[in-house]
């Protein structure tokens, strides 16, 4: 099994639909999410799901590095590009009910940031 994109289901669509949000709407509890995410402020449509197996498969390597596990370790991951910076989420890493989300720099080789959705 190879690293590739998760489907463009509901779990994409709906983080997707919760980034645009965050990095757009000028509301108090976006700003907060915003800053606690460390995202800046962008017009929204600069949040698009990624579903090209080559960028899933660099962001599932880095995942997998920052795991500890071998780069091979092959499954889906959910991927959303904020215009320079990558969301991914692999829903196989869980916190107990949480799923972790990584934000990634825009070579999708470094974990800028985890956290729990």
């Amino acid at each position: 099994m190879r690293l590739r994109c998760a489907p463009n289901d509901g779990f994409l669509e709906g983080n997707a639909r919760w980034l645009r949000q965050v990095v757009a709407e000028s509301t108090a509890r976006y700003a907060v999410a915003r800053d606690s995410l460390r995202l800046p402020v962008m017009d929204s449509l600069l949040v698009q799901p990624v579903l090209v197996d080559s960028l899933c498969a660099r962001a599932g390597v880095t995942i997998n590095r920052d795991r500890g596990l071998p780069d091979s370790t092959g499954r889906a991951v959910y991927l959303i590009q904020l215009d320079t910076i990558y969301w991914a989420a692999d829903t196989t890493i869980t916190a107990g009910e949480f799923v972790v989300g990584y934000f990634l720099n825009a070579r999708l080789d470094s974990v800028r940031l985890k956290v729990l959705i």
